[in-house]
């Protein structure tokens, strides 16, 4: 079988090591697959990579480091980012805390925006906001995953497929139909395999099967 089972791939972007490492291994204990990053070169790498679900971008990145990079912030690899088309989502950390730092942010492609200090909990929340991937889902190599999809338990997804912006696969649907009398629940069952190839548009919504008794 081409797919994998396999939880929310995140990636850290943050110089500060000892932050970046315990963000990491915290989110890990909610069985999110996270991986830290400390160098400039490796963020652009990072958000070229279409096997990267969400993006936790720190925006004080001191991107000048190795002057070579011609970089100057977490906020300019942002812009490149979404200026090639790089769709993924990206959640901003940072400790700017001004109404127009956080607007930047907003207007750079940040797909949401913390402050920091902030609450574990609340990240994770962003984080499936974001992208929500349920229990026994399956998604095959070369996808992209675009923000703020749904990939509701058990779906299975093939190779090369696109999920545009407020997909929702694998729901259960209204589920109800009316008997004469009274509307009653129908059994769902099954569940939604997106085969290779295939583009979801945005803001589509693919139910789980519905069975009469």
């Amino acid at each position: 079988d081409p797919m994998t089972a396999q939880p929310i791939s995140i990636v850290i972007i943050d110089d500060e090591e000892s932050t970046a490492i315990a963000l990491r291994d915290a989110l890990r204990r909610f069985d999110l697959a996270t991986e830290a990053s400390f160098e400039p070169e490796d963020a652009i790498a990072r958000l070229r990579s279409r096997n990267t679900d969400v993006v936790l971008l720190d925006l004080n990145l001191p991107l000048n480091k190795r002057p070579q990079s011609g970089l100057a912030s977490g906020l300019t690899v942002l812009r490149s980012a979404r200026a090639r088309g790089d769709r993924t989502p990206v959640l901003v950390l940072t400790a700017r805390n001004r109404t127009d730092e956080r607007i930047a942010g907003l207007n750079a492609g940040a797909d949401d925006y913390l402050v920091k200090p902030f609450d574990l909990g609340e990240v994770e929340a962003r984080l499936h906001a974001l992208v929500y991937v349920g229990p026994g889902v399956e998604i095959g190599d070369d996808t992209v995953v675009h923000p703020h999809v749904s990939l509701r338990d058990g779906v299975r997804v093939g190779r090369r497929v696109i999920i545009h912006s407020g997909a929702v696969l694998g729901a259960d649907g209204f589920g109800f139909a009316f008997d004469g009398t009274a509307h009653r629940k129908i059994p769902q069952v099954g569940g939604v395999l997106i085969e290779d190839d295939v583009e979801i548009g945005a803001n589509t919504t693919i139910d789980r099967g519905a069975l009469e008794d």
